[in-house]
């Protein structure tokens, strides 16, 4: 619709003086017909002699500067909306005149299906950070992981495990409900990102807190997306088959068909190569993009996989939902470790060098359901069953060379054979009575598991005198026999009461009940053949803990803030015996700790959170027995029955900004955590045979450990987001206490890293992402025998992909990258270049299949080494993996995802704010 001035004029000219006035402000707000802003919007404010023209922003504000007149006219006008023009008539010397809040209404007369940017490209709602898909620039065959590594502060690795603000993201939902057991990387690699209308980063506290509100401990972080209208219905398949060079081979299937609430999907994989989960893809590992996910083992060891998965959701009736998920994998792992060990003692250093080669197959079977019963309006039921069966099959061959404080070397061959059956099950049940706000719900979740294990150890150790002489060769040989029965309970009530509008009184009660009954059979085979029991070696054992937390906090709440203020009660306690020594334990201990959280929300796209809260750890129980684990005869474990229960302060800080018009972002992450009461280890030498000593873990809690991260992530785009640069880095501090020979050891380690990327895509027929990093890590000790340790790591990566402009149909694919390492002891410091490609040739209709050569590790420099700085020392392990290989491979891929009428209301996002518009052709308000 468009306005004419005449009328405008004439409407004045009727009704209205003018007066010559002093300047003022005019200030107001756009909001549709939900209340939500309307942003982006054209906004005139119109006198006889003049127009003035401004644009709301993301909160639906819209601000005129120097007005004189007080009597004038404001319109209105947004896609989507119908255009309004509204008369305000103020009294003379009025020098900031607010505006009441204007409200548009939705169009209806939309011949087509139209998107109507209500919100800006990054919004913030209380846990929750939003993202528009269509504003991330993806190339036609994207799928949602590589949507991922475009969102601010997301970082997705070569293996495919996604990070954000620094924290692990594990698990993925769609429209709010969870597909293939909310796996991961099964749904990253293989959902089409054209389908996908919004990707929302969530800090979940868990079903309770999403009914209650109640907000305790250390959220979860997962990932929802939310498809587009329409794109609810259909089928996506993804499958692969290929072969190559060193025996390589790989066949990959991902189907999933969707209809509306109903969804079916299997996944399966075969493969010697390295590949995790899915085949084909979209642009994942095996699929249609690049990236350092070239195929390659993403860790240590060579890995045969098998495996196949089941999914399933649908809405049985309006009342209930039903999902569930199998999933079986076979995996024949070899694993090959080169390590370094220093530890340090009152006496000297203690320097190790180790190898081992370990064979390992297991087979899990998993199966998980969840049952939504909408009981009524009042009441809601949540059923989550959860089976698991695992088992396994391992033989290890190293050997140990010790110099330094003590000099022996040890040779050891173990076979190891374990059984772990798990049953579990998670009840919600929810109450909201008349009263708005007013709510109870009780949370069960119960465990009943166990652990069975047989470990076969021969060792021959070779001992040394002061000048490098052999004294004796000792062989030690041990069967052990475990088994272990496990039952956690935890029981959690909570109440809300409303005191108004916008505040209210919230009470818990949390129980939580862990009980162990574990038994260690020793045993070594006699002069006869004949097995016999080591009985100062064996012991029998049963343990108890009991903590109860009474809560009681005031949450008050507006549009833009939010805070809690309370104190809780932790009651534990701790209880066990040991049959073998016929001893008892019993521990109590009371905790307060404050319920302190706050939000507030400056705009749609700034925000800052601020949490803190506090829970008991219970020492385990092979720390408290005091009987002698000499699973390592060179190392043996001992518990101490005097420790105490820890207690865990935590406090996490979040800033996050996002500026549309500048096209920028900021996020900022604090984390802290106290320990009192931390059970450490003391790393004693004790006496061995022939005059020569072995180190011996004890117990004891100590004082002193803290720790805080600081992290980054700013990013800034240019033309249209064809260019975006990414800076982003961290800082960790930690003082660590242990003991060596009874004597307090402190460490302090600080940790810098910092990273910055560019993102180059003019076009869909190319992608570029350099990169630089950097990380250096210090650690200093307090004991004057302990070394400090300096360790530094520079690294360049390039990842691309070109499209040959003239075939449309032929792909280049690259990935790679320099590292320099410096720090790592002896032949670790390594400074590998990876280059890895391939090649694609894409045909068939719609592009859906391709062939595909690739290249791996071509020039055969790749290694798998970490550092981790351990009790009074580090060690240093390098371990192999795949490297050099060539392999080509079929692909095919379907996406028709079409149909349906999109998801319901409430259907979208779980916070219910992704609203549809039936009728009029479709249109659809993000907001």
């Amino acid at each position: 619709m468009k306005f004419k001035l005449l009328p405008v004029l004439i409407l004045f000219c009727l009704n209205c003086s003018l007066f010559a006035q002093s300047n003022r402000d005019i200030k107001g707000v756009l909001q549709d017909t939900t209340g939500a802003p309307v942003f982006s919007a054209t906004v005139k404010l119109i006198t006889l002699n003049d127009t003035l023209s401004t644009r709301s922003d993301v909160d639906g504000n819209f601000f005129f500067k120097g007005v004189k007149v007080t009597q004038f006219g404001i319109s209105a006008s947004s896609l989507g909306y119908i255009p309004l023009l509204t008369r305000f008539v103020y009294q003379p010397g009025t020098s900031t005149i607010v505006l009441p809040k204007i409200v548009l209404k939705s169009g209806s007369n939309m011949l087509a299906e139209v998107v109507v940017n209500g919100t800006p490209p990054v919004v913030m709602k209380q846990d929750t950070v939003e993202f528009r898909m269509s504003d991330l620039k993806l190339k036609d065959d994207a799928v949602v992981e590589d949507a991922i590594k475009r969102l601010d502060g997301a970082e997705v690795d070569k293996d495919g495990n996604v990070t954000a603000a620094g924290k692990p993201v594990t698990r993925i939902k769609i429209d709010g409900k969870e597909v293939f057991g909310g796996d991961l990387k099964t749904l990253t690699k293989n959902i089409p990102a054209n389908a996908i209308d919004k990707i929302q980063l969530i800090d979940d506290y868990g079903d309770q807190a999403n009914f209650t509100k109640v907000k305790e401990g250390d959220p979860e972080t997962i990932i929802n997306i939310t498809t587009k209208p329409g794109r609810n219905t259909g089928l996506i398949m993804n499958s692969t088959i290929g072969g190559g060079s060193e025996d390589r081979y790989q066949l990959g299937l991902f189907a999933s068909q969707f209809k509306g609430d109903k969804n079916i999907g299997i996944t399966a994989n075969l493969n010697n190569n390295g590949t995790q989960i899915g085949g084909g893809g979209f642009g994942g590992r095996g699929g249609g993009g690049g990236g350092a996910n070239f195929g390659a083992s993403g860790g240590g060891g060579i890995t045969d996989l098998s495996s196949i998965g089941l999914s399933y959701n649908n809405r049985w009736s309006p009342k209930l939902v039903v999902s569930g998920s199998y999933y079986f994998t076979n995996s024949d792992r070899s694993t090959i470790s080169n390590v370094f060990r220093q530890s340090a003692n009152a006496s000297g250093l203690i320097l190790s060098t180790e190898f081992s080669d370990v064979a390992s197959k297991t087979n899990t079977h998993n199966f998980g359901s969840r049952l939504e019963y909408n009981i009524n309006k009042s009441n809601m039921l949540i059923v989550s069953p959860y089976i698991s069966f695992s088992n396994s099959i391992s033989n290890n061959a190293g050997s140990i060379a010790q110099t330094g404080v003590i000099r022996q070397d040890q040779a050891s061959l173990s076979n190891n054979r374990s059984v772990a059956p798990n049953v579990s099950s998670n009840i919600l049940f929810n109450h909201n009575f008349p009263k708005q706000g007013r709510n109870y719900s009780v949370n069960m979740n119960l465990r009943n598991g166990g652990y069975n294990a047989d470990q076969e150890n021969d060792n021959q150790i070779v001992y040394f005198d002061p000048t490098g002489n052999t004294l004796r060769d000792s062989i030690n040989y041990r069967i052990n026999t475990t088994e272990n029965r496990v039952f956690n309970g935890n029981s959690r009530f909570s109440y809300s009461e409303p005191l108004s509008e916008k505040s209210r009184i919230q009470m818990s009660y949390n129980v939580t009940y862990n009980s162990y009954d574990n038994s260690r059979i020793s045993s070594f085979t006699d002069a006869a053949g004949v097995l016999q029991k080591i009985d100062s070696l064996s012991n029998v054992f049963q343990y108890n803990f009991l903590s109860q937390q009474f809560g009681l906090n005031y949450n008050y709440k507006t549009k833009n803030n939010e805070f809690s203020l309370g104190l809780r009660a932790n009651p534990t306690s701790l209880s066990g015996n040991s049959e073998s020594l016929n001893t008892r334990i019993n521990r109590t201990n009371l905790f307060f700790s404050p319920i302190a959280r706050y939000q507030y929300k400056y705009s749609q796209t700034k925000s800052v959170s601020i949490h803190y809260y506090g829970f008991a750890n219970e020492p385990q129980f092979s720390q408290l027995q005091p009987v002698r684990d000499i699973s390592n005869p060179q190392r043996p474990v001992v518990g101490n029955p005097e420790l105490n229960s820890a207690f865990s302060h935590n406090l996490n800080a979040n800033l996050n900004s996002s500026n549309p018009d500048r096209k920028t972002s900021l996020i900022l992450n604090l984390q802290a955590n106290m320990l009192n009461n931390q059970v450490v280890q003391n790393i004693v030498l004790i006496p061995d045979v022939y005059g020569s000593k072995k180190q011996e873990v004890r117990f004891v809690n100590a004082n002193g450990y803290y720790t805080y991260f600081v992290s980054y992530n700013w990013q800034k785009s240019f033309k249209d987001k064809q260019y975006t640069i990414r800076l982003n880095g961290d800082t960790r501090y930690t003082n660590n206490v242990s003991f060596a020979d009874n004597i307090r050891n402190s460490s302090q380690r600080r940790n810098i890293s910092q990273r910055m990327s560019l993102q180059i895509n003019p076009g869909n027929w190319m992608e570029l992402t350099p990169n630089l990093s950097y990380s250096r890590t210090n650690t200093n000790y307090s004991l004057q025998t302990n070394t400090d340790i300096l360790l530094k790591t520079y690294g360049f990566n390039l990842d691309g992909r070109l499209l040959f402009q003239k075939s449309k149909t032929l792909i280049l694919g690259f990935y790679g990258g320099k590292t320099f390492n410096r720090g790592f002891s002896g032949n670790l410091n390594t400074n590998p270049l990876i280059i890895s490609a391939y090649i694609e040739k894409q045909f068939l209709k719609n592009k859906m299949a391709f062939v595909r050569f690739q290249g791996f590790d071509l020039l055969d420099q790749s290694n798998n080494i970490q550092r981790s700085v351990v009790e009074n020392g580090f060690t240093d392990i390098r371990t192999n993996r795949l490297t050099r290989y060539f392999m080509l491979t079929l692909n095919m891929r379907i996406n028709k995802l079409a149909g349906g009428k999109g998801p319901s209301q409430n259907q979208g996002s779980p916070d219910g704010n992704n609203r549809r518009f039936q009728g009029g052709g479709g249109m659809r308000l993000n907001n």
